[in-house]
């Protein structure tokens, strides 16, 4: 477990305002003048080793790397595009199914193109 100062050190002021923390608090408990309170040095702790606060079921074993990665259970990374990712996915899924029901229609080539045109297209944007 990391101490105060290296708790304070790995945390930028964004930290601080998003959990509504005066700077002059922070600004003693960086001097040591005044303690932090357990729960804030908990809840500090947590986000400098990626740990997800939530509901414990739900989130067990989820955590975010140092890049800000989501990883999952099993060490999965999940980014911001394959998160988006999954929507396209279930919907072509959808689309599968029911062209699967739709007699002389097969309308995997096209569902596959789009998804792939889709998960293509923000990289082409960042470039």
């Amino acid at each position: 477990m990391l101490t105060i100062h290296q708790l304070l050190a790995f945390c930028p002021e964004p930290t601080r305002r998003a959990l509504g923390i005066h700077r002059t608090t922070w600004a003693r408990w960086r001097q040591g003048t005044s303690r932090m309170p357990a729960a804030v040095a908990l809840v500090l702790q947590a986000m400098v080793e990626g740990i997800i606060i939530q509901a414990p079921d739900a989130w067990a074993g989820w955590h975010f790397g140092r890049d800000g990665e989501l990883r999952d259970p099993a060490g999965v990374e999940h980014t911001a595009r394959t998160i988006e990712a999954w929507h396209w996915t279930r919907q072509a899924l959808d689309a599968l199914k029911a062209g699967e029901r739709t007699p002389g229609k097969n309308p995997a080539d096209d569902v596959r193109r789009e998804l792939y045109r889709k998960l293509d297209a923000p990289a082409r944007q960042s470039s």
